[in-house]
């Protein structure tokens, strides 16, 4: 623009993705990434086509003074709302409220930094000054972050959403935003827009109707072992089964298992068994039973020192009283019900069984009873590639995979369905039903 040239916002925000992702790749999955260049492009290729409508129908629309601040904020968040419902299973409810009070300042504090740059070229002293006030500045803005981006702020919960329905979305906004300039298409859009809402309600209806009920187990991947938790389909609460937790200089309850909580509904915990963890590991344990209500902790043998002197050091001696120790063999019967081993915690849920590990040999297969019931196997540490041994594997050694298994069992002998390592999947969800055509069906999540 400064040398009175063409020029294509598209070209310069395709431009400035490229460069970023020759750098690092990996950006394109982040999900900054993708929302800053979302909405980045939504502005792009909405804005002009709504300002150029407001003129048309009203010629002395001032868009610079009048609704073009508000018409911003609305496009940007309508074009990062799926993206966000995809990733965090809710949506805030004030965005365009804060985004007209922070943006505006943001913008000004942008062109304080400029100034404070040439002032303290001029003269340091001058830049002190500036940068006095621009701190000022930047207080107000984190403390309006706060106050409009806390915790408090109403939500609106839409569960899990899946990335097909994100895409539609923007196919369809991307329709809307061409039908202002065409009567025929503005008809089209609205026809397929109720055609569309109608499909959804009676498909969620004939869902609803015909959806037995299931318990479903959600297998995910946390710092050195696995997280799973069991709950009934549509309930708030559930149990959880935590093996292999290595600890980390932050705090895992609140940077990872609690979003995975929030994210499947989770409001209290049942039962709660921890298998095996790092020493480092066990206060965000203790934390994360405090948080949900957790009446009894189920803890391996190996761990009662180390829980007894975290509990101490902490201050939560009121946890010491609800540690119960694992017991040291595996059940014979068929009875449903959680039963702590030292191989891990298995879960008898009727028409499957399940193992939730932290380490296991192949030969340790054998060890688990079935009773002719289809089993599973969740470990954190396996020395085998995760198999289906009935449907084949997303790995190419699947063959050799499943002789290996196989042969340690006897002629005639029910091997497990399945055994899956969490650290070659990262997430899995179970859904055991009471349907006999389909009692077991396995996902990968995202």
């Amino acid at each position: 623009g400064v040398l009175e040239r063409r020029y294509d916002l598209n070209n310069v925000i395709a431009a400035t993705a490229l460069i970023i992702l020759l750098f690092d790749p990996a950006q394109l999955y982040d999900v900054g990434f993708q929302l800053s260049f979302v909405t980045a492009w939504g502005l792009i290729f909405i804005t002009p086509r709504v300002v150029e409508w407001f003129r048309r129908h009203h010629p002395r629309f001032r868009p610079r003074w009048l609704i073009f601040p508000l018409m911003i904020s609305i496009i940007a968040q309508v074009c990062s709302m799926p993206l966000i419902a995809l990733y965090f299973q809710r949506l805030p409810v004030i965005s365009v409220v804060a985004n007209l009070i922070i943006v505006p300042l943001v913008s000004i504090a942008v062109i304080g930094i400029i100034l404070l740059l040439v002032a303290h070229l001029i003269w340091p002293l001058l830049g002190m000054f500036v940068g006095s006030l621009l701190n000022q500045l930047l207080n107000l803005v984190v403390y309006l972050l706060g106050v409009l981006g806390g915790e408090n702020i109403p939500l609106i919960k839409v569960g899990d959403m899946p990335p097909w329905a994100v895409l539609l979305f923007y196919a369809y906004l991307g329709l809307m935003v061409v039908s202002l300039k065409s009567r025929r298409i503005r008809r089209m859009a609205l026809i397929s827009l109720v055609a569309i809402i109608n499909v959804s309600l009676v498909g969620g209806l004939v869902g609803s109707i015909q959806q037995p009920e299931s318990t479903n187990i959600y297998a995910f991947t946390v710092p050195g072992g696995v997280a799973a938790v069991v709950k009934q389909s549509g309930a708030n609460d559930g149990d959880l089964i935590v093996t292999g937790l290595a600890g980390r200089d932050y705090e895992i309850d609140d940077r990872i298992i609690v979003p995975i909580l929030e994210g499947l509904e989770i409001s209290r915990i049942n039962s709660f068994f921890v298998v095996s963890a790092d020493f480092d590991a066990i206060d965000d344990l203790v934390r994360l039973a405090e948080r949900y209500r957790v009446e009894t902790i189920h803890v391996a043998a190996a761990l009662e020192k180390s829980f007894a002197d975290v509990v101490r050091a902490i201050g939560a001696e009121s946890e010491a009283g609800r540690v119960v120790l694992f017991p040291k063999s595996l059940p014979t019967s068929g009875d449903q019900g959680y039963y702590p081993s030292r191989l891990g915690v298995l879960a008898n849920l009727g028409s499957t069984v399940v193992l939730f590990t932290d380490r296991m040999e192949p030969q340790q297969l054998t060890l688990i009873p079935r009773n002719g019931q289809q089993s599973l196997i969740f470990c954190g540490r396996l020395d085998v590639e995760s198999t289906d041994l009935t449907k084949g594997s997303l790995w190419p050694d699947i063959e050799q995979t499943r002789s290996r298994l196989l042969a340690l069992f006897s002629p005639g002998e029910l091997a497990p369905a399945s055994v899956y390592n969490l650290d070659k999947l990262g997430a899995v969800k179970v859904e055991i039903s009471q349907s006999d055509s389909t009692p077991v069906k396995i996902e990968l999540l995202r």
